[in-house]
Formats: C-alpha cells, structure tokens, sequence
C-alpha cells in the first residue's frame, strides 16, 4: 500500500539514533499519513511508545476508518 518494501517499513520503524533507520521519502510518509487517517505521519511514525499507546493508535485509526466510511 505504502509501495515499498516490508524492510523500509521496518528501517522507517527503528529508532532515530540507529543507523539503520530510514525517514520515509515524502511521497511515503503521505501515504501513511492518509491511510491512517493522520494518526501516524512523519512527526510521530518512529517514536517509541508503548504497547497501549500502540493500541490507542490503531482503535483511534479504526475509529477514524469508520467515521470516513460512514
């Protein structure tokens, strides 16, 4: 959906300090931007956060989900 790789997705996922990590290009980060409804975009998609805020993030994509399919 994102048109790259599951290992980008996984290097965009890593921590900013490791050397690994890679900032989606614009294009990217846009898409992940709108297909989750603005919840995780280029300010926020490699913060670390917990598994409960990791939850919170996806019930508030779910929400938004239904909300725009309604």
């Amino acid at each position: 959906m994102l048109g790259v790789s599951g290992v980008s997705v996984g290097r965009y996922c890593r921590d900013r300090e490791d050397p690994e990590h890679r900032q989606p290009r614009r294009t990217v980060a846009e898409k992940l931007a709108v297909l989750t409804h603005g919840v995780i975009h280029v300010g926020n998609y490699a913060d670390d956060i917990t598994e409960d805020e990791a939850a919170e993030m996806m019930a508030e994509i779910e929400r938004r989900s239904c909300e725009a399919a309604s």
